[in-house]
C-alpha cells in the first residue's frame, strides 16, 4: 500500500483550509454614543457594511410584547419598551446620569443593587422586564448586527473587534465578553489604543499621547503614557459643558426673528466643517418659490459659538498645567468628524503641534485592520493598563 508524501498531505490540508474560512469573516466594530458602525476587508480593500442601506446603525433597540426585537431606525419610532444611549448608561453609575436625561427616556430607568442604571420596560399585559446596558448590547451586537452582517457578507462572521470606552470596568468587559456567542471570537478594545491603530501611529518609547473623544454630551481629554507596548492612563477629565449638543442648541436658539432652520443642527454643522454655505429658505419642498431667507457661513457659525469655544481654550489651559506641551509627544482628536477646522487650530496653537483627526473614523478602521489578525491577543497595538485607573472628573 503507497504512502501519501508529505508534501501530498501539507498540500490537502492548505486546500481544506481554504474551503473552510472561505465563507467566514472578521469585523471591526466602532460603538459610539450614537451609532455603531461595523466594516471589514476583503481582497486588501476597506469597506463598510451597510444595514437597512445605512453604514451607521443607531445604538436602540426595543423589545415588543410578542417577543419580536427591533433595532436601529426601526427601534427608534417606537415610543416605549426602548432601550437607546446604550453606551451612556454604560459610562455611568445611576446618580451621575443628568435628570433631564432620565426624565426624556423612552423607558423608566431605575437603580440597580450596585448603583448601575438599567431599565424597566413594561407591557400592556401587566408584566415587566428589566434589561441592564449590557444585555442591550449584547442583544444589538451579538443577535441583531451579526445577523444583517453576515446577511450582507454572505459569510459567517467569525470574530469581532469591539471598541469599548476605556472606563468600563473588568466585571463589566468580562460580563460583555459572557454573553458572546460560544462560536464568535469576540476582542474588546479601548478606542485609544484602536485610534492609534487607525492612523499607525507607532509611538516612541514612554512618549504621551493626549486624546480627545469629543462626542455628542461631553469633551473627553485623557493623556496616556506609551511604554513597553502599552499605554497607562496618566489623566482623564471631562467637560458635559461643550458636547456637540450644547453647540446645536446654541446656535438654534441664536436666531432672533423664530427663523426655522429647517435642517437638523448636525447636518448643518457638518456642511459647514465642509465649508460648505448653507442656504435657508421659507419653503424646503419647492425650491423654485422659495424665498431666501439666510445663508450661513463658517465664520457666523464660530462666531455663534464663541461662548462655547472659549469654555474649551479654558480646558486646554487646565490640561497644560498638569502637562505643558513639551511633554506631550502626540495629539489624536477623535469622534469629530463633524468638527469645524477652528477646533483644530486652537489645539495645535495651544500646544505647537499638529494633531491627528483627518480621517474619518480612525477606531473604525482600527478595529478592522486589527480584525484581520489571526494570532490570539497579540494585536500589534498597544494594550490598556488597567491598574492605573482615574475617577472621571469633570474640568
Amino acid at each position: 500500500m503507497k504512502t501519501i508524501q508529505p508534501a501530498v498531505l501539507i498540500f490537502l490540508f492548505f486546500i481544506l483550509s481554504l474551503v473552510l474560512h472561505s465563507h467566514q469573516a472578521s469585523v471591526g466594530i466602532h460603538f459610539t454614543h450614537e451609532f455603531i458602525s461595523i466594516a471589514t476587508i476583503k481582497h486588501d480593500m476597506f469597506f463598510r457594511i451597510t444595514t437597512n442601506g445605512h453604514d451607521r446603525v443607531d445604538t436602540s433597540i426595543a423589545i415588543m410584547e410578542n417577543g419580536e426585537i427591533m433595532f436601529g431606525e426601526q427601534a427608534n419610532l417606537q415610543h416605549s419598551n426602548r432601550v437607546d444611549q446604550i453606551r451612556f448608561l454604560l459610562e455611568h453609575k445611576f446618580d451621575e446620569l443628568p435628570t433631564d436625561f432620565i426624565d426624556d427616556y423612552p423607558s423608566k430607568i431605575i437603580q440597580d443593587h450596585s448603583g448601575n442604571p438599567i431599565v424597566e420596560l413594561k407591557f400592556n399585559n401587566g408584566s415587566t422586564e428589566l434589561l441592564d446596558p449590557i444585555e442591550a448590547f449584547s442583544i444589538l451586537v451579538f443577535e441583531k448586527l451579526k445577523e444583517s452582517s453576515e446577511e450582507f457578507l454572505k459569510e459567517t462572521v467569525e470574530r469581532m473587534i469591539i471598541s469599548i470606552p476605556s472606563q468600563l470596568s473588568k466585571q463589566q468587559r468580562r460580563k460583555i465578553l459572557d454573553l458572546a456567542p460560544k462560536d464568535l471570537q469576540v476582542d474588546l478594545v479601548d478606542e485609544e489604543s484602536l485610534a492609534i491603530k487607525g492612523y499607525d501611529l507607532i509611538p516612541e518609547e514612554n512618549s504621551k499621547i493626549l486624546i480627545m473623544n469629543w462626542n455628542s454630551y461631553e469633551l473627553q481629554v485623557g493623556v496616556w503614557d506609551f511604554s513597553n507596548e502599552k499605554l497607562k492612563k496618566l489623566l482623564e477629565k471631562s467637560d458635559p459643558r461643550i458636547g456637540w449638543n450644547e453647540f446645536d442648541s446654541l446656535f438654534e436658539r441664536y436666531w432672533p426673528g423664530g427663523i426655522d432652520l429647517k435642517i437638523d443642527p448636525k447636518q448643518l454643522r457638518c456642511k459647514l466643517a465642509k465649508k460648505q454655505p448653507v442656504q435657508i429658505f421659507d419653503h424646503e419642498t419647492d425650491l423654485s418659490n422659495s424665498k431666501l431667507l439666510k445663508e450661513i457661513t463658517l465664520e457666523e457659525y464660530i462666531e455663534v459659538s464663541s461662548p462655547l469655544l472659549d469654555i474649551f481654550k479654558q480646558d486646554l489651559h487646565k490640561i497644560m498645567e498638569s502637562y505643558p506641551p513639551s511633554q506631550i509627544d502626540h495629539i489624536i482628536l477623535f469622534n469629530s468628524t463633524c468638527s469645524f477646522p477652528t477646533i483644530s487650530s486652537i489645539i495645535e496653537h495651544q500646544f505647537g503641534k499638529n494633531i491627528l483627526h483627518s480621517i474619518d473614523d480612525p477606531i473604525l478602521i482600527g478595529a478592522t485592520k486589527l480584525s484581520q489578525f489571526q494570532n490570539g491577543n497579540h494585536f500589534h497595538a498597544p494594550s490598556t493598563d488597567y491598574s492605573n485607573k482615574h475617577s472621571h472628573d469633570e474640568l
